[in-house]
Formats: C-alpha cells, structure tokens, sequence
C-alpha cells in the first residue's frame, strides 16, 4: 500500500474523505496523528481519558495516534469545558 492509499483508509474509518482534507502529504493534516481530528473522536478520547474509562496509552493506540496527541486533545476539551 502506498502512502496515499494508508491515509485514505485511516480517513475513512473516520468518516472522512481526501476530498475535504486536502490530497497533500505534508501540512497540519498529513500522517496518523491528525486521522482522529473529528470532533466527536476528539471528543470521546478527551472523555474517556478525563473519566478514567481508559488511559492516554489506550487512547493512543485505539485510535493509532501518538500519546502527545491524546494529551493535547485532553488539554483542549479542559479548556473547552465549564
């Protein structure tokens, strides 16, 4: 598989489509950390991980994204909630 065709099948599992990503491989959406951007994953990782349901580690490798991307997602909904 090439590197377009991985991206492609990370994004669908997302729901999401190169169509509104943008077909680029280098920039803010480009490799495995940005295939969990969707608010709704972003969301659910930040819950699950603030609630104890799973770990940062767990998170990460449920959604194959680094943990400094699971901590960053979870600092952000901090922000974000009341």
């Amino acid at each position: 598989m090439t590197m377009l065709t991985n991206r492609r099948a990370a994004l669908q599992t997302f729901g999401l489509s190169l169509a509104v990503t943008g077909t680029g491989m280098s920039g803010p959406l480009s490799g495995r950390a940005h295939a969990a951007t969707a608010a709704t994953k972003r969301r659910e990782i930040a819950e699950s991980v603030i609630t104890g349901r799973k770990s940062g580690a767990d998170m990460a490798r449920l959604y194959n994204i680094s943990q400094p991307t699971v901590s960053r997602i979870v600092a952000a909904h901090r922000l974000q909630s009341p």
